[in-house]
């Protein structure tokens, strides 16, 4: 099927696989996290049938990043998922909560080439974790992960910890940074919370209304990690304007803050190496389109995280890539950039580039843009 397209030449030149395949073998999670939108779904976990992933020997050796928004390892075959992408060679990044990382205790994971393991841990003190991460039991979860990294000591692999700041936690911050460096993580990832609806909770943790006290504790972050002389590294949006940029200009890259520690390892961002860049035809720098491809939980194959192209327990991975919808999807992306900005990956990788930290709408998601000089983020509400 599609044969006469395999070879077809994109305008730019021949269409090479896809570079990076994103893998959400759930639909669901184990928690009901305060600040995600997974936690407000009432739909039932649906997992991935594996007999989709039978052609990924079409990327082989690629980068596949496994779980972004649902939790992967409730999946009831995870092990054989990762047998299976450790067949086909696959360098993995898994980002999950790992309050079922124990249950991964399988050569199938600790023998894959793990390139980058995040975990998302959001506050170090157990009351704290646990308002914010329901369902989740701090003692357990923690222990877990530690052990799970103690595996790993001396290997290659990156560890990472993705960090969402909001009032709850803001002070936090550098004892939760203290505490990764103190376990041989590689960085955090300091994330101001985005209001995603008009949930009073969400909207009265926005750090918004306090962001300047927000600055100045990321900034203490920094100074701290650079005369310190830390292993770690730390990434914030904030750290593209911070004022310290001048003060310690070899110490900041980006949103990425090191202090210049001969023990430091940067940790690699497959996204941006892979979806941000030009690309023929394209007004702006994402080549996500001729370069990556998401898998969700029923097979279907996602362009640019909002064209469906096709489905995996129909067809192979290569004539999806090769075929009539994918081709029509990347026509499309090139006539009319609109299209574009309904992509969570433009608004938060492309767009948040030019929207200034400091903006109000930096810390609103899409849905609630039209409403931002209506919301009362001190009462929690909408006007």
């Amino acid at each position: 099927m599609f044969s006469f397209l395999k070879k077809r030449h994109d305008e730019g030149g021949t269409l090479p696989p896809p570079d990076l395949i994103e893998i959400e073998p759930t639909l669901g999670c184990n928690l009901r996290c305060v600040m995600c939108h997974v936690s407000y779904m009432n739909e039932k976990v649906k997992s991935l049938d594996l007999e989709a992933l039978r052609s990924l020997s079409f990327v082989r050796g690629c980068h596949v990043i496994i779980g972004s928004v649902f939790e992967p390892t409730i999946h009831p075959k995870f092990n054989q998922l990762m047998e299976q992408l450790n067949r086909n060679e696959n360098k993995i990044e898994l980002i999950t909560n790992g309050t079922r990382i124990s249950k991964l205790d399988a050569p199938a994971v600790y023998e894959s080439d793990l390139s980058i393991v995040t975990f998302s841990f959001d506050g170090i003190r157990r009351e704290t974790y646990e308002q914010i991460r329901r369902n989740a039991d701090y003692d357990k979860t923690l222990r877990n992960i530690l052990y799970f990294r103690e595996r790993f000591l001396g290997s290659n692999t990156f560890f990472a910890v993705n960090s969402t700041i909001m009032r709850k936690n803001l002070e936090e911050t550098w004892e939760t940074v203290d505490f990764w460096d103190h376990h041989e993580f590689d960085v955090v990832r300091l994330i101001f919370m985005v209001v995603r609806d008009s949930n009073p909770e969400l909207i009265r943790e926005s750090l918004y209304p306090i962001k300047e006290a927000a600055f100045a504790i990321l900034d203490s972050v920094a100074e701290r990690i650079i005369t310190e002389k830390r292993r770690i590294s730390v990434r914030a949006g904030w750290y593209q304007a911070s004022p310290l940029r001048s003060q310690y200009p070899q110490s900041f890259n980006r949103d990425l803050v090191t202090s210049g520690n001969q023990g430091t390892r940067i940790v690699p961002t497959p996204r941006q190496d892979h979806q941000l860049g030009a690309a023929y035809g394209m007004t702006f720098p994402c080549k996500s389109p001729f370069t990556y491809a998401r898998v969700l939980w029923d097979g279907s194959v996602q362009l640019c995280q909002q064209f469906v192209v096709g489905n995996l327990l129909k067809d192979s991975l290569e004539d999806i890539w090769y075929g009539a919808a994918a081709h029509k999807a990347r026509q499309l992306v090139r006539a009319k950039m609109d299209v574009c900005k309904a992509c969570d990956y433009y608004r938060y990788c492309i767009e948040s580039q030019e929207v200034a930290v400091t903006d109000k709408a930096y810390y609103v998601y899409d849905k609630l843009q039209p409403l931002l000089d209506r919301i009362d983020f001190e009462r929690g509400v909408v006007m």
